[in-house]
C-alpha cells in the first residue's frame, strides 16, 4: 500500500510564493534565487548578498524565514530538491521571470 503524498510545501514553492509576499530585500533573494537555483549553489553568502544588492544578515534572515538555521543548511535544502525536481521532471515547469519593485 503506498502511502499518500506528503503535503508540506517544499523549497522552491516556498521560495516562489516569498516572491511576491516577502518584504523586498528577501524577496530580491528569493527571485534571484527562484531564476536560478542551481547557480546559487556555487555562491558564497557574500556573493549571493552582492547580487541581490542586499547583505549577509538579509542572507541568513532569507534562510530563516524558510525554516532553516542558516546559509549552509539552505545550500543542503537546495540542492537536495533540485535533485529531486530534476528526477521527477519539475525544475523546468516554474522558473519566475518578473521582477520585484
Amino acid at each position: 500500500m503506498r502511502k499518500p503524498r506528503h503535503t508540506q510545501k517544499l523549497l522552491l514553492d516556498i521560495i516562489y510564493d516569498a516572491i511576491n509576499t516577502a518584504p523586498n530585500a528577501l524577496a530580491r533573494i528569493a527571485l534571484y534565487v527562484a531564476q536560478d537555483p542551481e547557480a546559487v549553489l556555487a555562491l558564497s553568502i557574500a556573493d549571493l548578498a552582492r547580487n541581490t544588492a542586499t547583505g549577509s544578515a538579509s542572507i541568513v534572515r532569507f534562510c530563516r524565514t524558510l525554516g532553516l538555521s542558516g546559509f549552509r543548511e539552505f545550500k543542503i535544502a537546495l540542492s537536495g530538491e533540485i535533485e529531486r525536481r530534476k528526477l521527477s521532471g519539475e525544475l523546468a515547469e516554474r522558473a519566475p521571470s518578473e521582477a520585484v519593485d
